[in-house]
């Protein structure tokens, strides 16, 4: 155990709670510097996952909004233009055009919509699936070739981390600076 670790482990601090320059977990201290560490190999996660897909792209002549859009599609089934839109934080208008370049590539098709006849159902053609499926494996297996030296409990805590990290930045993206809920 560190020092600093040592200097809070009987202060008395609720879970959470701010003491000096660390966070108390538990009966964990986590220092502001493990948590800028945190942050920033969270950063590069993100930034590395964008790279794959932009390789993705390029490998299926894509483009890398392209690429997200099929794996939305992909992991939902049948989606609305306007549900797609929402997922991209795009224009229906934008994704208007994705759908048009990943139709003519024979990706997806669009069926009417039995709920609203003004609007349409897009989903995955056999080859769009093809797509989406081999961009899911080669996600899992780059996910899987860094799981070696971990146990079930430790993947079970990466995974808790990340699922966790997600929701609050979902939440955090939802919501103004002062936290109240976007329109």
């Amino acid at each position: 155990m560190s020092m600093r670790q040592e200097e809070f482990e009987d202060d008395g601090a609720g879970d959470g709670e701010i003491v000096g320059l660390a966070r108390r977990i538990g009966s964990t201290v986590v220092t502001d510097d493990q948590i800028d560490a945190l942050t920033a190999q969270t950063i590069r996660l993100i930034r590395s996952a964008d790279s794959v897909r932009h390789r993705l792209a390029t490998l299926d002549q894509l483009g890398p909004t392209e690429v997200r859009a099929v794996s939305r599609i992909g992991q939902a089934g049948q989606v609305t233009p306007k549900m797609l839109a929402t997922a991209l934080e795009m224009t229906t208008g934008a994704v208007t055009a994705i759908l048009d370049r990943l139709e003519t590539a024979g990706l997806l098709r669009r069926l009417p919509n039995p709920a609203d006849r003004r609007s349409t159902l897009i989903e995955l053609t056999a080859e769009g699936k093809t797509v989406s499926d081999r961009m899911y494996v080669e996600f899992n297996q780059v996910v899987a070739s860094v799981t070696k030296f971990l146990d079930g409990d430790n993947i079970g805590t990466v995974t808790e981390f990340l699922e966790q990290a997600a929701d609050a930045m979902y939440t955090h993206a939802s919501t103004d600076r002062d936290g109240n809920p976007l329109s």
